[in-house]
């Protein structure tokens, strides 16, 4: 072998090696990039929405306990508005969340249960309502704490909410940890080749 062939081997291989190092460096920022987008056009949103979500439920249990409370009548129907419109933004954004956030199969089941929730709810919600016209308020605050009411479907939502919202966080979590070890891998892969 002349010292042409020997340098057109060694600057063939280099080029090779070049080459290679280029492809798995593009290949590398891919995933990254990609599980990047995944945590801020997924996860992040679906966090938010799930706040939402949970901020809603806590002001329905206020409209709720504020009727059960009213002692003046004609307060009662302007209540019930803020129940009925809380409850079809709770379902509104239920419905765009599984049309926009859900991230896994589980996300999915929880966000299904929650639908289902949301029926318990406003079939609950009659029973309760005319036991706090009547004034029947050991009957309306028993169906507020206790089983089988609106209180104990919009607790459960709100149960619900929180594992959809650590699941959520779980995911982001996960693929940081996947990010840092490929980093970490792919830092002493570049040492060692370069060495």
């Amino acid at each position: 072998m002349n010292i042409t062939q020997r340098l057109l081997l060694t600057f063939s291989l280099m080029s090779l090696a070049l080459i290679s190092l280029v492809i798995v460096t593009l290949s590398l920022l891919s995933g990254f990039q990609s599980r990047f987008e995944y945590v801020q056009d997924n996860a992040i949103p679906s966090i938010k929405d799930l706040n939402s979500l949970v901020d809603k439920s806590n002001s329905l249990v206020l409209f709720l306990y504020r009727h059960q409370t009213t002692d003046d009548d004609r307060k009662l129907p302007a209540i019930e508005q803020d129940i009925n419109r809380t409850i079809e933004e709770i379902k509104n954004l239920n419905e765009y969340y599984l049309k926009n956030d859900v991230s896994s199969e589980e996300d999915l089941q929880l966000t299904n249960k929650a639908i289902d929730l949301i029926g318990k709810l406003q079939a609950s919600l009659p029973a309760f309502l005319n036991a706090s016209r009547a004034n029947q308020n050991d009957t309306a605050l028993g169906l507020l704490q206790g089983m089988g009411g609106p209180g104990e479907a919009v607790r459960n939502l709100i149960a619900n909410y929180r594992k959809q919202f650590d699941l959520n966080i779980k995911i982001g979590d996960d693929l940081r940890q996947v990010n840092q070890r490929i980093y970490e891998q792919t830092w002493f892969g570049l040492l060692s080749g370069t060495l």
